[in-house]
Order: C-alpha cells, then sequence, then structure tokens
C-alpha cells in the first residue's frame, strides 16, 4: 500500500478544520495502490541489514506514477475515495452516518505457478499438523540407534492406541464430570476478573484452566460469563430502580427531609465488590453495557428515519486465470464487470441491502479459432435467436430482454421488516437477459487448471521427505 489517511473535510469535500458545533462532520479518506502479489520465482531478502531491506521493500510498491514489473498480483493496485458524513439530525432523507466508497478498478489474477505453491504449502501444513500430533509419542534416537524397526513398530503401535484410548476417554463420565466442573469454574472466575477483582490463588487456578481449556471452549465459556453478568446487572438495575420508587412514595414526607435520608449516597456492590466509578466503567466496557440504555430506550425516533446509510460503487472489476507467468502469459479465461454498486440502509426498525451489476462478459482464451470468445455475455436484443452450431457450441439465451442500455444486469434486494409491512423478510431477483456460449474446451481448460498434475504430487512428497528427514528421522 502506497499511501492511506483519513483528513477533516468541509461540506466541499476540500481540507479544513471543522469545529465541534458544526451541524456536520465530514472525513475524507484516500487509499493509493493497495495490492497484494504472491511471487513464485523471487529471490530472499533476508540476508539484507535492515536500511537495504526497507528501501527494498519500499521498491517493490508498485503505484500509478512508478509502476513496478515482474509481480504476480493476486490483487491488483487499486485506489479509492471514501466520504464520511456524520450528521447530528436525522430524519428519512439525512442519516446519521452517511458513507460513501468510490472505486475505479478491482482486479484479481491467479496462475498456474501461484496455484501449485498453494497446493504445496497447503500439503506441507497438513503434514506438519500430523507430525505435530505423534511427536510426544515418538522413540529417542537411542531407540531407533538400537533397533528401527522394533522403535517404528512401537511408535506405530503407541500412535494406533493413543487415538483409540482419546475417542474411548471423551464418553466417559469422568470426562463429562471434569468438563463441567472446569466449565462452571472458569465461568464463575472469569465473571470475578471482568472487574478486575481475580486475585491470590484464584489468578493462579484461571491461568492454568486458560491453558488447558481449547479455544473453543474458552469463547463458549466467556459468552456465558458476559450474558450472565448482564443479566445481574439489568435484574439489579430493575430492583434499584423499584427501590427508588417505593422509597420516593413511602419516605417523601418530612422526617425523611430531617434526617436527609435523599442526600445519602448508597454504596453499590456487584458480586461481593464495592464497585467505584472506575471499576463500574470497566465492567461495563467489557460487557457492552450502557447504563443509560434505558432511557435512550425511551426516545424512539421516527420509523422512516435513516441511521446508516452506505454506498460502494465500483466502476470496473475483473477475474482472471493465467497459465505461464513467466513465459508467454496465456490468459485461460477472465471475468470483466462493469457498474457494481452496493447500497446498505438501516432504519431503527428496517434494514435494507441492495447490489446491481450493469454489464458481465466472460471471456475465453483457450479456444483458439472461436467465433465466440465472450462465452457470457448480456443479450441486449434477440434478432439473433441462439442455435445450436456444427462444431457443438451451443448459445443459450435466458431471461427478458434488456432494451435501456444503462438499465442493471443483475439486481439483488434484500430487506429486513420492510416499511410497507407486507413481510418480515423480503428478496427481491432481477436477472436481464444474457447468452451463454457452452463448449467443452474451456471447461477442460479450468478443470486442468485446478487439477495438481501427478508430476507436482511427486516433487511435494519428495520434498516432504528430504526436508523433515533430519527433523524426523523415522520417515
Amino acid at each position: 500500500m502506497s499511501n492511506f489517511n483519513i483528513i477533516s473535510v468541509n461540506g466541499e469535500w476540500q481540507p479544513a478544520f471543522v469545529p465541534t458545533t458544526a451541524g456536520a462532520i465530514n472525513k475524507l479518506v484516500n487509499l493509493e495502490s493497495l495490492a497484494i502479489y504472491f511471487n513464485t520465482d523471487s529471490e530472499s531478502i533476508g540476508s539484507l541489514p535492515v536500511k537495504d531491506s526497507v528501501a527494498k521493500f519500499r521498491s517493490l510498491i508498485s503505484t500509478t506514477q512508478h509502476p513496478v514489473s515482474g509481480h504476480q498480483f493476486v490483487l491488483k493496485p487499486i485506489s479509492g475515495v471514501g466520504k464520511i458524513t456524520m450528521n447530528r439530525v436525522l430524519d428519512d432523507k439525512t442519516p446519521k452516518f452517511d458513507v460513501q466508497l468510490l472505486f475505479e478498478e478491482i482486479g484479481f489474477i491467479l496462475d498456474d505457478h501461484q496455484y501449485r505453491d498453494i497446493i504445496s504449502m497447503v500439503d506441507m501444513y497438513h503434514f506438519f499438523l500430523r507430525y505435530r500430533q505423534y511427536r510426544r509419542l515418538r522413540p529417542s534416537d537411542e531407540e531407533v540407534a538400537a533397533s528401527k524397526a522394533r522403535a517404528m513398530l512401537k511408535f506405530a503401535g503407541k500412535a494406533i492406541l493413543d487415538q483409540v484410548h482419546e475417542r474411548r476417554k471423551r464418553w466417559t463420565w469422568e470426562h463429562f464430570r471434569e468438563r463441567r466442573d472446569d466449565r462452571k469454574r472458569y465461568v464463575e472466575l472469569y465473571k470475578k476478573k471482568l472487574p478486575a477483582t481475580l486475585v491470590g490463588p484464584e489468578l493462579g487456578e484461571f491461568d492454568a484452566l486458560e491453558s488447558k481449556l481449547s479455544y473453543e471452549d474458552l469463547r463458549f465459556y466467556r459468552s456465558i460469563a458476559r450474558s450472565e453478568l448482564r443479566k445481574d446487572l439489568a435484574s439489579r438495575r430493575k430492583l434499584e430502580e423499584e427501590k427508588k420508587k417505593s422509597q420516593a412514595q413511602s419516605g417523601g414526607g418530612w422526617l425523611g427531609w430531617v434526617w436527609g435520608s435523599g442526600a445519602q449516597e448508597q454504596q453499590e456492590e456487584i458480586l461481593g465488590v464495592q464497585m467505584n466509578d472506575q471499576r463500574r466503567k470497566e465492567l461495563y466496557d467489557a460487557l457492552d453495557y450502557d447504563e443509560r440504555a434505558a432511557v435512550a430506550a425511551s426516545f424512539e425516533p421516527a420509523k422512516d428515519s435513516l441511521k446508516v446509510r452506505a454506498t460502494a460503487k465500483l466502476n470496473k472489476g475483473s477475474l482472471t486465470l493465467l497459465m505461464e507467468p513467466h513465459g508467454c502469459k496465456k490468459e485461460v479465461i477472465g471475468m470483466v464487470f462493469d457498474k457494481l454498486r452496493a447500497d446498505v440502509i438501516q432504519r431503527p426498525t428496517n434494514f435494507e441491502a441492495c447490489v446491481t451489476l450493469g454489464d458481465l462478459h466472460v471471456h475465453d482464451g483457450m479456444t483458439e479459432g472461436t467465433l465466440y470468445h465472450d462465452i457470457v455475455r448480456i443479450k441486449r436484443d434477440l434478432t439473433q435467436p441462439g442455435t445450436p452450431e456444427n462444431d457443438g457450441t451451443m448459445v443459450i439465451a435466458t431471461g427478458p430482454v434488456l432494451t435501456d442500455v444503462d438499465h442493471a444486469f443483475l439486481m439483488v434486494k434484500f430487506e429486513q421488516n420492510p416499511l410497507d409491512e407486507r413481510a418480515d423478510n423480503a428478496l427481491t431477483v432481477r436477472l436481464g437477459s444474457m447468452e451463454v456460449i457452452y463448449h467443452k474446451g474451456y471447461v477442460e481448460a479450468v478443470y486442468n487448471f485446478f487439477k495438481p498434475p501427478d508430476t507436482q504430487m511427486e516433487s511435494i512428497n519428495a520434498l516432504m521427505v528430504s526436508d523433515w528427514s533430519s527433523v524426523m528421522p523415522l520417515y
């Protein structure tokens, strides 16, 4: 990425100082030359000094003014502008947050060398996971040196028995009882940790449980603890409000005024812990709990008022499969779409999302001498209906005719709680007419592109054996 910045602007989107008393606050976001490249035959720069490495990395950033040749881009350099407006007043035409994202072109590319290296990396990672699973069971170097055959036989037996024992252990009552006790204890300790009151031996017990439990269990148990804390806080607030109302009704006489009961500050206690303002704020932030939610909920804006309106526009996008990136580049298939737009609107009780597409083409780069270079294209008229060709090519026409060139070819709109109350959820899809050219040549080319060749898989296995032989001599 060459540049990314967010600046304050005025109503004309020019850089300016905006006072906090302004009716609307505008922010301008600039993104320049964001790209992702995956070079398959690049030299290592790990041995360079830090200063030279930084200069080398900066020289690899491709910009419009200084394009860098030789990169195998997965995401070609893109630049865009974002406009964010925060209004203080909201109605049916002015949202509280108005976001616009404008991009000129976004292009994705995948070549066969990148796909080959991705498959190799996945296989290597899968091999590493299997190695890590049985690492604790592997025999020592002394056992292998004494009798390699015996050591490998014992290793295989331990690996099989370990899987059997682990599978049976998961269905024992002792395992269920242990998981239950761990869950209850962790939830209890985590509820104390959120207000920062977990100290002493309980802190060590909490750390031991975090080391023992898996990542999925920790996420699940923490969600249980947060949910219980929210319920406890809500019930305590409700009891306090009822207590204040009863005191106001029963203790509002002159005797209460004499003793000054209304001016006494009540000490708040949550889960046996005396809470001050700092601890209460940290606890509420951790739980995403708003103490003034009840007051804020009493203010109900108009049903059709806009809370958020976001728009993203893309003039052109592409997805391409390439062959031979380091030689004579050959395009297998390429998809190009124009005028892609996404709109999102959120109201107090309504949510709408709409995606429109103006034009679509899919180019066949493998069939030589074809009469149909675009195997998928929008059909604007039906003056020449599709018919089977003599060479095995078939033209398929679907959908109604688009007479308006500027009309969207594809429109998908989802509404949750529509304003007209016609349904709980509504989905609208409109698709224009298009031509699909079928030929087995490009279908086979795409299949062969994603099918790893046997020679490549043999080289991957040889690479794994040679690289890991020093780490795991049993193989």
